[in-house]
């Protein structure tokens, strides 16, 4: 039918093989424990650590050999021994709470 038309009957061939788009699906998740809190700094338990890891980003993080790498920060300097500066990445913002 396209033998006369080749680029024709190969656009016609990649269209036919491009996958449908995922359809919207529901997300069940189950665990022993509940959600405590959103705040961060209010439990120290395993199940709302991970979830917290997941959401929020921290000032600095680790690479795979530990070291200590930017993470919301680009960089940072100690301006006394107890006081830092963090320079944080273009478009970030502080929030207090």
């Amino acid at each position: 039918m396209f033998a006369d038309r080749p680029l024709v009957a190969v656009g016609l061939a990649a269209l036919l093989t491009i996958p449908a788009p995922a359809a919207a699906k529901t997300f069940r998740f189950a665990f022993q424990g509940n959600y405590q809190s959103a705040d961060p700094h209010a439990l120290n338990e395993t199940f709302t650590l991970g979830l917290h890891a997941a959401v929020y980003e921290g000032l600095t993080k680790r690479d795979k050999d530990l070291a200590i790498v930017p993470g919301l920060a680009e960089q940072w300097e100690t301006v006394e021994p107890l006081r830092w500066r963090f320079h944080l990445r273009k478009g970030v913002t502080f929030h207090d709470g």
